[in-house]
């Protein structure tokens, strides 16, 4: 099929929404492994890159040079290419469609020419975005308040290669820091004095405990048996039940005593690893 690309650049870039929405499915493009010759181009995967490097770098290679857009869109084309047979039946299941998956409706909307469906769409249809898409969010435009400060005391013109590319160093340098932070403190200020207790099949050792409750500055946290009904309801905020050969009829009792809402279900039996599963569904954030 063959695509007027000039028609999806003014799609794409006819609002700053847009704009980030294009960033944003570069992440899944990334991970589904399409379009990876064209973004590449962009910026080339490292061995050494760790967790989102490779994504940080190309957001800001693209914000601070749109030219770069030219082979996001390829990637977006090819990376459409790959599923769109999932969208054969859009009209009549788009509240449905945009519900489960958000930006995949998005890029069908673009290509095809419904800007108008998605807008109407992300204002009708509440969706529950992931912590990596928050995340994402708050990457772009950490990346574009970077660039925008850059470019008001530096002069490119005027700098050598070597120069710049330190500048870019430091720039994608503090960008990861600056959201690690704002990461860190937005956690702290959930569970801030929140009391919170571990139900696991196996028992923890008290300092590791004791690391976890400094760390997020919790009010009370305890551990209980995964594998006996526990005889009476204790006050708490959170329960993170460890499933790993954990007994259905303990999960059962607590939903009984504590309801749904408070219960969180992870799978890794280290302490450190089971609190950051149990804080990544806490803030499940809502947004349209």
């Amino acid at each position: 099929m063959e695509y007027n690309y000039s028609i999806i650049r003014f799609l794409l870039y006819r609002s700053d929404n847009d704009r980030k929405k294009l960033l944003e499915a570069t992440r899944q493009i990334i991970v589904d492994g399409i379009g990876s010759c064209h973004l590449d181009k962009i910026t080339e995967k490292s061995f050494l890159d760790r967790e989102d490097d490779y994504y940080t770098r190309i957001c800001y290679y693209v914000e601070n040079d749109p030219i770069k857009a030219e082979y996001l869109f390829m990637a977006l084309i090819e990376w459409y290419e790959s599923w769109k047979d999932e969208f054969l039946e859009f009209t009549g299941n788009e509240e449905r469609l945009y519900a489960a998956q958000r930006l995949k409706t998005w890029a069908y909307c673009m290509i095809n020419g419904l800007p108008e469906t998605y807008a109407k769409l992300s204002k009708e249809v509440s969706v529950n975005l992931t912590q990596v898409e928050l995340r994402d969010l708050h990457l772009i435009d950490a990346i574009r308040n970077k660039i925008y400060e850059n470019r008001h005391f530096i002069d490119k013109p005027q700098i050598d290669a070597e120069s710049i590319a330190k500048m870019e160093e430091e720039a994608l340098k503090a960008i990861r820091q600056s959201i690690q932070e704002e990461d860190d403190q937005r956690v702290k200020d959930v569970l801030k004095q929140r009391r919170l207790i571990f139900f696991t099949n196996e028992k923890w050792k008290y300092d590791s405990l004791q690391e976890i409750q400094f760390k997020y500055d919790l009010e009370g946290i305890s551990q209980e048996s995964a594998l006996d009904i526990p005889k009476c309801r204790k006050q708490c905020d959170y329960i993170i039940f460890v499933t790993s050969q954990a007994k259905h009829d303990v999960y059962k009792a607590l939903v009984a005593m504590y309801g749904k809402s408070k219960i969180f279900l992870v799978k890794a039996q280290n302490p450190e690893l089971a609190m950051n599963d149990f804080i990544e569904q806490l803030l499940g954030y809502r947004r349209d």
